[in-house]
């Protein structure tokens, strides 16, 4: 069991995450088995009935018919419930590899195989069109932060573990058969879609879609500049991605004519690409871009591989050794994939958390699902003239490549200066998406400092909030610049975060702060701050606190039983009672069950305790929610007893953060319980 917390805790799963994370972790394992099983067979079996020159063809192809294929499933989208959409995802997919596999042991193999490159992809495009949705809908954006990295783990497991047995399964039953495999890992990845949705799935009225209307004409074309840089920047990226496919496939076929042969290649090769991209994406994205920030992450995979490729122009011009220029050839592949689909992708996420949330999706769907097929089949149009028309070969292709990729990093560099612009622009606007590795890049850190100082007060509350959740030293070192902040409400702000925080070095500027402090309600909290740490500095002033005065009624008797107040009033005015002096030492607890079942009761209990009073009696409580994607709202009250203890009982209406609070004074830490079936 500790062991078990431990590896939770390595891997920032928390109590009530494991069975959720588990099934989407085996899903997503499950069905990228057969990504490995029709990858190491397609391009083998192609390349033996084809040759790799034929190679530009099948992406013309795949041009047009996956950009068919993503236009129908967004329809279907639009008219099916997302639970239905994605389990006939599923079926499409083994009834259509169940068909090329008859139709590859039929006459017409010779034309089947020519549909193999392009089935490959439609299986990774709708694969993951089942993955991601469904784990955005289960996961809160919170936890999307901490667990989406180890969801995509799960591909990559496959890779590594599938890779392996590739060349052993083969070696048994043959290279077609391996899309037989394929069709029963994607019949098992719709057994464990469908029994994970009957645990997990919330209703589809709890995700509602955004709404398009109202759209100012500024949110639609702001950045107009910077979008159009994405969209080059996909452009170039895939023409690239797929010549170094082509130079890979060529040297490929040179070396390994044999199908079976090649497809065993295959599983070993797509077997040490997943260990590279598993070590990548586990240890290395997060820490490469928040030490050396955005530019870095997008330049340091094309970089290598523009290198790499330079290289074996040079020694294919040297007439170097044939297995010294194929294991070149096999580097820049795996740099390619490895790192492009690890530490680049992350990179990616970032150049669109700059967008404001209203047009993001938009223009992430416009880029991967328009301008990346047409990519595709500019390559292929591209290839197609250089090798058919011009008779170039690997060398001359990598010689051309060389200038993609002075194109394709000068993209980087314009798409990286202009994300600071477009990440301004919305952070003004208050529109940021939440991830987190957009906010830990270097250049968000740098913005969100500078609009600490931005006179609008809006800026600041928002860089405030943003600074506290990831990194809360640079907010400490500026609460007390923000004391003179010229809006009362960020100064408030500030005088309640240097308490919560107990900034004893801030004591000097509040008591410069308070004789100048105009607003009221300001000054009340300002007064409240520096009594409250000067209290905690000197012992004997805390003694005198509780020594202030009685609240009598006319009749002499207490008008109030808790009657002892410090002569201060709160921010409405009430008079404020002396043990609020000590809010720092008011603790208030809460234990959830780690899930409930759907339309069962969820007990809620804990404790109210003061470091100085011990129990806290008769003090009225009240419980919060938080749904995924939602805010927070009020869903019950509790009182505590005399022993300080209170309990609760709601009927949750589907998964949530739990929440319970003594307004003003202290809240119990969040609990998330997921709603279940059984």
């Amino acid at each position: 069991m500790i062991q078990s917390r431990r590896i939770s805790a390595l891997l920032r799963i928390q109590p009530g995450e494991e069975r959720l994370i588990g099934s989407l972790v085996s899903l997503y394992f499950v069905l990228a088995l057969s990504y490995v099983f029709v990858q190491s067979m397609a391009f083998g079996l192609f390349i033996t009935e084809y040759g790799p020159d034929f190679l530009p063809y099948s992406y013309l192809t795949l041009a047009v018919f996956a950009t068919l294929v993503a236009f129908f499933y967004l329809k279907l989208s639009e008219r099916l419930p997302f639970p239905r959409l994605v389990s006939l995802n599923l079926v499409f997919l083994a009834s259509g590899s169940f068909l090329i596999w008859s139709g590859l042991r039929s006459p017409l193999s010779h034309y089947f195989a020519f549909l193999l490159p392009l089935w490959f992809q439609v299986l990774l495009n709708l694969g993951n069109l089942a993955i991601w949705p469904l784990a955005g809908r289960l996961l809160d954006i919170q936890q999307g932060k901490r667990l989406f990295g180890l969801v995509g783990a799960g591909m990559w497991l496959a890779n590594i573990i599938g890779g392996l047995l590739v060349p052993l399964i083969v070696s048994r039953i043959g290279t077609v058969n391996l899309l037989l495999l394929a069709v029963v890992s994607i019949l098992a990845a719709l057994f464990l879609l469908r029994r994970l949705l009957r645990k997990f799935q919330e209703p589809a009225t709890s995700y509602p879609e955004p709404s398009n209307r109202g759209i100012q004409k500024t949110d639609r074309w702001a950045g107009n500049s910077y979008i159009l840089l994405i969209f080059g920047y996909t452009f170039i990226w895939w023409v690239s991605f797929y010549f170094v496919d082509n130079i890979f496939y060529n040297r490929l076929a040179a070396q390994y004519p044999d199908a079976d042969q090649l497809t065993a290649f295959m599983g070993a090769f797509l077997s040490i690409m997943g260990i590279i991209a598993f070590i990548t994406t586990t240890f290395l994205t997060s820490r490469i871009i928040a030490r050396f920030g955005l530019r870095t992450g997008l330049l340091t995979m094309p970089l290598l591989v523009t290198l790499g490729t330079g290289l074996l122009a040079l020694a294919g011009s040297l007439a170097a050794p044939a297995l010294f220029i194929f294991g070149l050839s096999v580097s820049v592949k795996l740099i390619n994939v490895a790192l492009g689909f690890s530490l680049s992708q992350s990179a990616n996420v970032i150049v669109y958390q700059s967008l404001s949330e209203r047009i993001r999706s938009r223009i992430q769907t416009t880029a991967e699902g328009i301008v990346q097929p047409i990519a595709i089949g500019s390559a292929g149009l591209f290839l197609l003239g250089l090798t058919t028309l011009l008779g170039f070969g690997y060398i001359g292709l990598s010689y051309v490549f060389l200038a993609l990729g002075v194109v394709w990093l000068t993209s980087i560099l314009f798409l990286s200066r202009g994300y600071v612009p477009a990440l301004l622009h919305t952070i003004t606007r208050r529109r940021l998406g939440e991830s987190r590795t957009a906010l830990s890049d270097p250049a968000m850190l740098s913005i969100l400092r500078a609009h600490l100082d931005d006179p609008q007060p809006a800026a600041v509350l928002y860089s405030i909030a943003r600074l506290e959740e990831i990194d809360p030293q640079l907010l400490v070192d500026a609460l007390p610049r923000l004391l003179s902040h010229p809006s009362a409400q960020v100064r408030r702000l500030a005088y309640t975060r240097i308490e919560q925080l107990s900034l004893q070095d801030a004591l000097e500027a509040l008591l410069l702060q308070m004789d100048v402090e105009s607003d009221p309600q300001a000054r009340q909290a300002a007064y409240l701050t520096a009594s409250y740490r000067i209290a905690a500095r000197y012992p004997q002033v805390q003694l005198l606190t509780w020594f202030p005065r009685k609240d009598y009624a006319s009749s002499g008797t207490y008008s109030d039983r808790f009657g002892v107040y410090c002569g201060l009033r709160d921010l409405r005015g009430e008079r404020k009672r002396a043990y609020y002096a000590f809010a720092g030492g008011n603790h208030l607890t809460m234990s959830a069950p780690s899930s409930v079942r759907r339309g069962a009761t969820l007990l809620l209990r804990g404790r109210l305790t003061s470091e100085r009073m011990g129990p806290i009696a008769a003090k009225s409580l009240t419980v919060i929610a938080r749904r995924p994607g939602g805010s927070w709202v009020v869903v019950a009250d509790a009182r505590t007893r005399s022993d300080g203890s209170y309990a609760v009982t709601v009927r949750p209406r589907g998964s949530a953060t739990w929440l319970v609070r003594w307004t003003g004074v202290v809240s119990s830490q969040t609990e998330w319980v997921p709603v279940t079936t059984r």
